[in-house]
């Protein structure tokens, strides 16, 4: 094996444009950025190239065509996935775009648009089956140009599965490198809390390409105990066990919520809950919803409304009406919004006067960035998914825990506790569970993680056996 390849590893960033929509905020989407990893550590650790492969001219193709007419929610405005932002900073890490080139026609979508055969694979199969058998084609011409050790990806769209498939079948022409997968959470998840059909074909096929994605990787990656609980339901026997990692998070910002963990807020400013998500249920808000009309119905009167706010979504079940609409159109919605508990919005608000509290009662979540709220200040309440990777090694306050799946039940109890509460204690907690990020985070703690990925990426891939690679022509 050449020098060369063992010094470089592709990454390739999750699919989440249009029909896979999570956020277009910047802050936001810089957490999604390279997968979460800490690639510029583990570029130093592992004295490696790393290129990131990102889907962003997808994503602007995607905003012309409607590829997919299936059922699913989406947002009734164009995502603006325009200038993505640098997260890396070493000269060791640089992130490209995949080209938006049909495999059959070889030339740009923009020059002379897809070929039937890629319609139909569309269309049979679905755009993130597409988006892999494209993406493996890539990898064949990145290959041949600038060799490469490995492939880390991510098991959520379940992108790898034709190159994994290919592989593992000795298909002709197959790109025989090891694969890694990082978990983070399933399209079952997201899927079945948004009723978009568990049976449709599409639906199937995504679930299939993860678990198959998982099972063939060469090692998984995990960012904590959820991630860790899915991949080991999803490996082979005898497989390597998960290692846990921990996420990106830039040094301005730790410092930020190092800095709020030491400053009390005013303790008597009310309490606002919010939410600021994509208005879907796989987000939480119909879970809110129902929790905060539990309480009204056990008597429990919150004294300002609870904001739902964020990019409005089309529900899919029920299209073409948004997310908003259809449930504000219910009697138990239009009586919490009369009694001012409950209140719709679209941008995030605004919390001066108030001892902000935001619930991510999520039953499905990408790498969320929950840092950057705490660095405005606000308590948070968790679900497990919105949870994961925030403070590897420490145990969080109980009282911003959301204990197992994020039942309206759970949410509500949660919520009357908090509500029942001083605010001085509430900024205790606040205040313990920003100084637990930042002391997780720190150089330290993640030199440790970071060494575990080194030791296991050095137990998996060396020595690497002398595979045959890919010697096929176009």
């Amino acid at each position: 094996m050449n020098s060369k390849k063992q010094k470089h590893i592709i990454v390739i960033e999750a699919y989440e444009g249009f029909i896979e929509y999570l956020t277009d905020k910047m802050e936001e989407r810089e957490s999604l950025h390279g997968l979460g990893l800490p690639l510029d550590e583990i570029a130093d650790a592992l004295d490696c190239r790393i290129t990131v492969l990102g889907w962003d001219r997808w994503y602007h193709y995607e905003r012309k065509v409607t590829w997919v007419p299936t059922p699913a929610t989406r947002p009734i405005l164009l995502p603006d996935f325009s200038n993505p932002s640098t997260v890396f900073h070493s000269t060791r890490v640089k992130r490209i775009p995949i080209p938006t080139r049909d495999p059959e026609y070889c030339l740009p979508f923009d020059e002379k648009g897809l070929n039937p055969r890629s319609y139909g694979l569309i269309n049979d199969s679905g755009l993130l089956f597409f988006a892999s058998y494209c993406l493996n084609k890539e990898l064949q011409y990145f290959y041949r140009n600038d060799p490469f050790l490995a492939v880390i990806l991510p098991m959520w769209g379940g992108l790898g599965y034709v190159s994994q498939m290919a592989r593992a079948t000795s298909t002709v022409n197959s790109l025989d490198v090891p694969f890694v997968v990082v978990v983070t959470d399933t399209s079952c998840n997201r899927q079945a809390a948004n009723q978009e059909g568990m049976w449709n074909r599409h639906a199937i096929i995504r679930r299939q390409m993860e678990d198959v994605s998982l099972a063939l990787a060469d090692l998984s990656l995990v960012f904590g105990p959820r991630g860790k609980e899915i991949a080991d339901a999803g490996r082979l026997p005898g497989a390597s066990a998960p290692v846990c990692v921990p996420r990106r998070i830039g040094d301005a910002l730790l410092d930020k919520i190092a800095r709020v963990s030491e400053q009390p807020n005013d303790i008597h400013r009310p309490l606002q809950f919010f939410l600021y998500e994509p208005q879907q249920a796989s987000s939480g808000v119909l879970t809110a919803l129902d929790a905060v009309n539990l309480l009204a119905n056990q008597g429990v009167r919150i004294d300002r409304p609870v904001i739902s706010a964020g990019p409005s979504m089309t529900f899919a079940p029920m299209k073409p009406r948004e997310f908003p609409e259809y449930w504000s159109s219910r009697g138990a919605m239009r009586e919490l919004v009369r009694e001012q508990q409950w209140k719709w919005g679209k941008d995030y608000p605004r919390l001066e006067q108030v001892f902000p509290v935001r619930l991510y009662p999520s039953f499905f979540d990408h790498l969320p960035n929950i840092w950057a709220e705490l660095a405005r200040g606000s308590l948070v309440l968790l679900s497990p998914a919105a949870a994961e990777g925030l403070a590897p090694g420490e145990i969080l306050p109980r009282e911003v825990l959301i204990q197992g799946d994020p039942s309206p039940e759970k949410v509500a109890d949660c919520m009357k506790n908090i509500v029942g509460t001083d605010i001085k204690i509430l900024d205790q907690i606040r205040r313990k569970l920003c100084l637990q990020v930042t002391e997780a985070h720190r150089e330290k703690r993640r030199s440790l993680l970071i060494g575990e990925v080194k030791e296991a990426w050095k137990k998996c891939f060396f020595p690497v056996p002398n595979h045959k690679i890919y010697h096929g022509s176009h």
